[in-house]
């Protein structure tokens, strides 16, 4: 329906795309307004976006194979925080990448969704700041 009534690019289009999405990435309800300030359609590569993302980027990863063997030279610590309750981004990606990569941990963020820096702020945030003092934060687990 979007695409048949709404021009590709505008202003409308967007919003409309965002009032579909926001209520996907977050698992109270309650929390949906947080996502209002993420809303940039007034800016033209923010209305470019779902199209870009459609036609190349979507396509791309959707051919990406990426194993354990490809990301061996990545020797940086790598924190990959994800919520247990994203329906954007499978949980299991998020196990992927602490598996494959040779020095990660996976924080995994109960009852958080796709943005898990909004509806568990406080842990998050403790999480990164933990990570960048060079430590794991509690919680943070090897996936093997």
């Amino acid at each position: 329906e979007l695409q048949r009534d709404t021009e590709p690019d505008s202003e409308e289009r967007c919003r409309r795309c965002w009032e579909v999405l926001r209520p996907l990435y977050v698992v109270d309800p309650a929390d949906v307004s947080k996502l209002d300030t993420f809303e940039r359609c007034h800016l033209e590569t923010e209305r470019r976006a779902f199209g870009y993302a459609m036609t190349r980027i979507l396509p791309a990863l959707s051919a990406m194979q990426l194993r354990a063997e490809d990301v061996a030279a990545v020797t940086a610590p790598v924190l990959t925080i994800h919520g247990r309750r994203d329906r954007s981004g499978p949980y299991e990606g998020g196990r992927d990448w602490a598996r494959i990569l040779p020095d990660a941990r996976l924080l995994s963020v109960d009852d958080a969704g796709h943005m898990p820096w909004i509806e568990k702020p406080h842990e998050v945030r403790r999480a990164i700041e933990t990570f960048l003092a060079g430590e794991w934060p509690d919680g943070a687990t090897e996936v093997r």
